[in-house]
């Protein structure tokens, strides 16, 4: 089973926040888009009193958004979606 596999039986499993993450791919020159799974990415969908509590927390910054995202709903795997740096300026993180 891939599940068995890739949590038990791989070489290097490092699990790291998003946050974290996020962090080593900009270190590594690229850009964090969002999470393949859209709806973990954007929070209006949200219950308005959970999306207004993150909105405080994170102070409009989209890393602790996503990371805030992650505690609320113990998010354990993330499909992320990656660009060059040099995009960076193309993606747009308003819901």
């Amino acid at each position: 089973d891939y599940y068995v596999g890739h949590e038990y039986l791989e070489a290097i499993n490092d699990p790291v926040y998003v946050s974290e993450f996020i962090e080593r791919t900009q270190e590594q020159g690229c850009a964090y888009i969002g999470d393949e799974t859209l709806n973990r990415s954007f929070i209006t969908w949200l219950d308005s009193s959970v999306e207004n509590n993150i909105r405080t927390l994170a102070r409009d910054n989209f890393i602790d958004k996503e990371q805030y995202y992650d505690y609320v709903y113990d998010t354990q795997f993330r499909m992320a979606l990656l660009t060059k740096c040099s995009n960076e300026d193309k993606i747009s993180h308003d819901e």
